[in-house]
């Protein structure tokens, strides 16, 4: 039998998952009025369905057992680590098919295109609203020497996040 907990907490990340993926979007909207890139249609398409594939059973069990832990940590903290361990099978996943995850390239970062690295800077400002003592700016400092991009890449990440946020 499914514990009452469990559904709830299932409950309660799914609805933190849609309230990301809202957020992500309304990013999206604000880049594509504030910075009017080129295949707006294909940016456009990409907020609507970013992130579908976490409503997979197999995403929506293991955030669910891990929701209260994930919600309690502070991003690359060690508590928030040893919790990404746990969960490490269903992100490696989610990275593999979505092309907003330096990740998914085998040269990560250097991979992306405009269009990608436009949908990953909405994911992170998402999640770091999100996140406990998330701050859009510290993730993108510490996502410089986890994705290896130069001060070049930070600066226009950074103006990017002051233009739509």
């Amino acid at each position: 039998m499914i514990k009452l907990n469990f559904i709830f907490a299932i409950f309660l990340s799914l609805c933190r998952l849609t309230n990301h993926r809202i957020l992500v979007f309304f990013y999206i909207i604000k880049i594509l009025i504030f910075l009017k890139p080129d295949n707006k249609y294909l940016l456009f398409k990409r907020a609507i369905f970013h992130d579908i594939d976490k409503f997979r059973w197999n995403a929506v069990k293991c955030f669910g057992e891990n929701y209260f832990d994930l919600k309690r940590s502070e991003y690359n903290s060690p508590e928030y680590e040893k919790i990404i361990s746990r969960i490490k099978p269903v992100i490696k996943k989610h990275h593999s098919t979505n092309k907003h995850h330096p990740e998914y390239f085998d040269n990560n970062y250097d991979g992306m295109s405009e269009l990608d690295k436009l949908e990953m800077i909405a994911d992170w400002i998402s999640a770091s609203k999100l996140q406990k003592n998330g701050n859009i700016f510290q993730s993108i400092e510490k996502n410089q020497n986890r994705f290896l991009y130069d001060d070049e890449e930070k600066r226009k990440l950074r103006t990017i996040v002051f233009r739509i946020v």
